[in-house]
């Protein structure tokens, strides 16, 4: 993540923690957007900081906030669990050589 959107995370993870209970009883419906990153950062986030932050943003249930950090947020968590196809040469996340 780049250290801006990082530091933007981190200060609104404990907020997100205080509020959100991702084992509670509480039922709470999230927007399909903040469930697929919710999902794949679940896993994701038990070993990386970053993907912890996607994880809990999520859960948030903002569809604004998801549809700002899908892209990175995915990247992130699939590239900790390893999968998913972007990256290489030209692709998401390529540099020119």
């Amino acid at each position: 993540m780049k250290p801006r959107s990082f530091a933007a995370f981190a200060l609104v993870l404990p907020l997100c923690l205080a509020l959100i209970d991702c084992t509670g009883d509480e039922e709470h419906e999230e927007p399909k957007l903040c469930q697929e990153i919710s999902s794949v950062c679940h896993t994701a986030g038990e070993t990386d900081v970053d993907s912890e932050i996607c994880h809990e943003q999520a859960h948030y249930g903002d569809l604004e906030i998801c549809e700002e950090i899908y892209d990175e947020c995915m990247a992130t968590c699939e590239a900790v669990l390893g999968i998913g196809g972007a990256g290489g040469a030209g692709g998401a996340g390529g540099s020119a050589h």
